[in-house]
């Protein structure tokens, strides 16, 4: 079968199906697991979304042309050692990500939490 060795069922949460079916959908279950990020908390959104704005670059011949560089090259450059101002904290968005791997969850799961949201969003 071609889905072969694409999921790793030993990694995945103890319990029976049904209680791994259930955390699924319960907030209080996805809290506890990683205590540092948000669920569903539109508080954190509005505050991560008004303060994650990249106003940060005061030259306005830098921004056009990181603009430009993205309508032409679909990316842009940031200087090394620029320091962004994340929406998120993002050690601990990566602390979260381990921790729903080490819980035998998909690193995806992330999405569950309102950070990658936000950081969507700013």
């Amino acid at each position: 079968c071609l889905c072969d060795g694409m999921l790793d069922f030993k990694n995945v949460p103890r319990g029976s199906m049904h209680e791994r079916v259930d955390a699924l959908s319960d907030c209080e279950y996805w809290r506890a697991l990683c205590p540092q990020l948000h669920v569903i908390d539109s508080g954190f959104i509005q505050h991560a979304t008004c303060a994650g704005s990249f106003n940060y670059m005061d030259d306005p011949d830098a921004v056009d042309e990181m603009r430009r560089s993205m309508d032409h090259d679909g990316y842009a450059t940031i200087i090394a050692g620029e320091k962004l101002p994340w929406a998120v904290d993002m050690v601990q968005m990566a602390s979260g990500v381990k921790t729903l791997v080490d819980a035998g969850w998909p690193p995806s799961f992330l999405m569950l939490y309102d950070e990658p949201w936000a950081l969507g969003l700013s």
